[in-house]
């Protein structure tokens, strides 16, 4: 039987976007804009606007590893991490 592999993109459309859309402003204001002009202004509240957006969709509709909780770690999750570095193998 053919092995499946895991699915790379453990996040969701909307994480991505927004992932991807503050890291070009902040690449954007760094190459094109100097400190206090318009356009920088403009840039930083789209940059607060999209985390607005992933900060409420982590919230509310995420599912799986979107989801804000997710990114809380279990008791179990902790064990696996510790015996993982007794055992000095990669999780």
């Amino acid at each position: 039987m053919p092995s499946r592999k895991a699915d790379p993109f453990h996040w969701d459309a909307l994480v991505r976007l927004t992932h991807w859309g503050v890291a070009a402003i902040c690449i954007g204001n760094l190459w094109l804009n100097e400190a206090g002009e318009e356009w920088h202004e403009r840039m930083g509240y789209a940059v607060m606007v999209l985390i607005g957006i992933r900060l409420l969709w982590g919230l509310t509709f995420a599912h799986g590893h979107a989801r804000l909780r997710a990114l809380i770690p279990s008791r179990e999750d902790f064990r696996h991490q510790a015996d993982a570095l007794r055992e000095r193998t990669p999780p």
